[in-house]
């Protein structure tokens, strides 16, 4: 026989089977996608326009913590998140083709480097 145990806003339930595919099936279902340790886990997305890329989207116990493009840019907002080191490491194993960010800090988007300056001299 196999416990399962699952605790959610101080509330603990235990299920006991000898289900062995109820047991993965409920273990499943706490988080999406695959398991990165922890309450980490990951879905990789094939890209949903053209043009556009494959990303993968980083979960904490279900609530999204970031999304990131294989090439290491920011997808769907989720610019200046850092990324938890044991996730470095998922993802790194798990993903390999996705180009983890620089200090594994989600590039910033600046708006210094989108502004063409125009600048004139005034006359006397």
């Amino acid at each position: 026989m196999t416990e399962l145990t699952f605790q959610d806003g101080g509330i603990t339930v235990h299920v006991y089977t000898d289900d062995v595919e109820a047991v993965f099936a409920l273990d499943e279902a706490q988080r999406r996608g695959i398991a990165l340790g922890g309450p980490y886990s990951a879905l990789y997305h094939k890209a949903h326009t053209a043009p556009g890329e494959d990303h993968i989207h980083v979960y904490m116990k279900n609530n999204e913590l970031f999304a990131l493009n294989i090439s290491g840019t920011a997808h769907d907002r989720s610019h200046g998140v850092r990324i938890p080191n044991r996730v470095v490491k998922a993802v790194q194993k798990y993903f390999p083709k996705v180009t983890l960010p620089r200090d594994n800090i989600i590039e910033s988007m600046s708006l210094i480097d989108e502004i063409t300056w125009l600048t004139e001299e005034a006359k006397s």
